[in-house]
Order: structure tokens, then C-alpha cells, then sequence
């Protein structure tokens, strides 16, 4: 007797169907979806010594940017002319400090002690240092006024002048040092004096140009040539070891160490490995047939479960009526094999 091959459970088209299903869900697991992430950053320590993977030429951003910003540095602050209400200024409190003395050493029954005391109460002899008060008093008349003559004279050519506060003392050194600004009829305590009421009335003069520094450093950035980097293959970028800088970092991305972005060939090689196990398992599928058909219990189920759906649609045609027959054979048939289990 000839029998017929049993109709395969799986067929080729479901075997297909399920293969692709299986290669779709492992694409998640072996293709980088998400773009590379280098994992060498400025400041890590080389894990070992990383050299070019090909001959590259390049214009270094890096190194270009910090020769243009050092440039930039280089270039010397722009002050604004000098205001001469400032100069002004300080000469005008020079005069009213010589006044004060003058009325204070016309008061005669004043001590040298005391005299130096009630400059000191006032605010304008209070910036001068104790030295500095004392001498005022020590010099006579004449000598005084000399001093005040050659101070106004000193802190108008001092401040004529941008000059910061921190290179006064040195502008008044160079300026006292001169013979032309003082002669030998200068005595020392006169000078003495002098210096004292210099250095506690000059006033800095120098006030930034921003906009005319800003302009200077453009022009000094934009005279700075972009660097050029070469490389040859095999050449060492960074040893093992060694702090990786921002210009290492730039290095190897250019001769190809390290990349940004998508892998396309990691891509391709995971979507091989996904379609293979896909169409393996729709081979085994196919051929072994590992799923078995539904048992009797399960067919048996399905037709009352239809036989119940035609009686309730109230549909009595002589299908339905035959269906009605052969499922209540069909559920003392199930009844029977549920309990001979």
C-alpha cells in the first residue's frame, strides 16, 4: 500500500517568515546601531604606544588655534589718552597738602610733634607715611615752596603719561634719578620730601582701549599661517604611557587610530552574522519539523468551539445543521478521551 508523505506542519513560507523574524530580533544584538565612541579623551594615560595607521598631511586646528591665541596675547594693551582732569587732580590736592602745612607751621606754640600729629588728622596728610610728614616740618620756608614747585612739575610730567598703578614708584625713581628734574641745589631732605608726596598723590593714568586692543589681536590672529602636521605610517603619535594631549587626540583621528560616527563595516559583518543564523534556523525549521501538530483534544476543542459559534449566530442551513450533529458526536468523543486519560 502506498503511503503519502505527511503534509509538512511548517511550511516553506512560515519556515521564511520565522528565519526573517529570528534575523530581525539578532540585528539588535550584533550590528552597532549607535555611532562610535572613541574611548581615548585628552588627559587619559596611553594603554599603549599608538602610531599611524597611514601616511596623512594635515592643517592642525589645535596647534593653529594656540598659535593664534598666543598671538593674540602677545599683543600689548591699547590704553586711551590720558584724562587731564586726573592729572589735574592729583596736583590740586599736592597744593591744598602744602597749604595745610603752611597753616599748621604758622600756629606757634605748636610742638614739631604736634604739628606732625594735626597734618596726620587730615585726610590728605593721613596718605602721607610718618617720614614724609616729619620732613615737611623740618625744612624751612623757602625750601618748602622749592618742594612743592618741583612736586607739581614731577606728577605733571608722571602723569602726562599712561602708567599704571603698579609702575608709579618705578616712573618716579626714573623721573627723581634724572639731573634736568634734580639738580645739586636739591638737598636730601627735599628730596626726601619729595618722594614722599609722589608716591602717596600719583594716581594711575592708563585706561584700556578695548576696542582698539581687540582689533590688534584680530590682526595678530589673522597674521598666524595655519600648522601643517605630517605623519607617516607606522610613525608614533603618543608612547605608551604618556598623557594623551588635545593635539595627540587630533593626530590620531586624522591618520585614522580612532574615528567618530558609524563603523559600516561592523555593521555589514553583524547583518551577516544576523541573516546566516536566520536562514540556518529556517533550514532547520523546514527540514526537521521541530513543532508538532495539535493533539486531538486541541482539533476536537476547535471544532465545538465552532459548532458553538453557528448555533449562536441562529444561521440553520444544512451545513450547519450537519455541523450541529457531528459536534455532539465530537463532544462525547472528547469526553470519552478526557477521561481515559
Amino acid at each position: 500500500m502506498i503511503r503519502r508523505h505527511p503534509q509538512p506542519i511548517v511550511s516553506r513560507k512560515i519556515a521564511a517568515l520565522f528565519g526573517l523574524l529570528l534575523a530581525a530580533a539578532t540585528i539588535a544584538f550584533v550590528v552597532p546601531l549607535l555611532p562610535f565612541q572613541q574611548t581615548l579623551r585628552e588627559g587619559d594615560f596611553a594603554p599603549r604606544t599608538l602610531v599611524a595607521t597611514h601616511d596623512k598631511q594635515y592643517e592642525s586646528d589645535v596647534l593653529t588655534a594656540a598659535a593664534r591665541d598666543q598671538a593674540a596675547r602677545n599683543v600689548a594693551t591699547i590704553p586711551l589718552p590720558v584724562d587731564p582732569a586726573v592729572r589735574a587732580g592729583a596736583i590740586t590736592n599736592v597744593d591744598k597738602l602744602f597749604e595745610q602745612v603752611r597753616n599748621i607751621r604758622a600756629i606757634a606754640k605748636l610742638t614739631p610733634q604736634q604739628q606732625v600729629d594735626q597734618l596726620a588728622a587730615l585726610p590728605l596728610g593721613a596718605k602721607l607715611t610718618s617720614p614724609g610728614r616729619t620732613v615737611l616740618f623740618a625744612v624751612d620756608a623757602t625750601v618748602l615752596a622749592d618742594m612743592q614747585t618741583r612736586t607739581d612739575a614731577a606728577l605733571n610730567d608722571i602723569l602726562s603719561k599712561p602708567v599704571m598703578a603698579a609702575d608709579i614708584p618705578a616712573r618716579i625713581d626714573d623721573y627723581l634719578s634724572s639731573p634736568k628734574n634734580v639738580t645739586d641745589a636739591v638737598t636730601g631732605p627735599e628730596l626726601t620730601g619729595i618722594r614722599a608726596v609722589l608716591t602717596s598723590f600719583a594716581v594711575p593714568t592708563f585706561a584700556p582701549d578695548t576696542q582698539a586692543t581687540q582689533q590688534k589681536q584680530s590682526e595678530a590672529r589673522n597674521s598666524v599661517s595655519p600648522i601643517v602636521k605630517t605623519y607617516t605610517h607606522g610613525q608614533v603619535i603618543v608612547g605608551e604611557g604618556d598623557v594623551i594631549s588635545a593635539e595627540d587626540i587630533e593626530a590620531l583621528r586624522a591618520t585614522g587610530v580612532i574615528h567618530d560616527g558609524f563603523d559600516f563595516y561592523d555593521m555589514a559583518g553583524g547583518a551577516l552574522v544576523a541573516a546566516a543564523l536566520g536562514l540556518a534556523l529556517a533550514i532547520y525549521t523546514y527540514l526537521f519539523q521541530p513543532f508538532q501538530a495539535p493533539g486531538p483534544t486541541a482539533r476536537i476543542s476547535a471544532a465545538v468551539s465552532t459548532r458553538s459559534s453557528l448555533s449562536r449566530s441562529g444561521v440553520r442551513t444544512r451545513e450547519t445543521k450537519s455541523c450541529t450533529v457531528f459536534g455532539s458526536s465530537i463532544s462525547r468523543l472528547k469526553a470519552v478521551l478526557e477521561n481515559s486519560r
